[in-house]
């Protein structure tokens, strides 16, 4: 598996095949994302594609990152994710996420997610869990 950064002009290249699954996992992200903001924000670089191949024709999964600004510091946060066979793929996907996050000024890497997160990072990275997140909609 490769895990491979998109950059913005490449974006409407792969989109017509990872369309579906941008479109998945922006059905997780509580109305906060929607597939059209998500292709936009790639196109102008301020979101992050990332594509993980099988093989040159064969896409299993996509990575969708963002920089945090925060006051004190910088954070890439993974915003959206969706894909096959994650097992095969995550350690790859995270360490690769995590070096880019280094050569790009940010302190660390931060996933907003479901539970089942837990145990792909209790396998191949060292965390904490920082905080939970209360919602409340109108």
């Amino acid at each position: 598996m490769k895990v491979v950064p998109v950059e913005p002009i490449g974006v409407e290249l792969f989109w017509d095949k990872i369309e579906p699954l941008v479109k998945k996992a922006v059905s997780y992200s509580g109305g906060r994302h929607t597939v059209a903001t998500t292709k936009y924000l790639c196109k102008i670089g301020e979101m992050k594609l990332w594509i993980v191949f099988k093989s040159v024709k064969d896409i299993e999964a996509i990575i969708i990152t963002q920089k945090a600004i925060y006051p004190a510091k910088t954070i890439l946060t993974i915003v959206l994710c969706g894909g096959r066979n994650m097992s095969k793929w995550s350690g790859e996907a995270i360490k690769t996420i995590m070096e880019y996050a280094k050569e790009n000024g940010c302190t660390g890497v931060e996933v907003m997610g479901r539970p089942g997160w837990r145990k792909i990072f209790n396998k191949h990275v060292k965390y904490k869990e920082s905080y939970v997140l209360f919602e409340s909609h109108f």
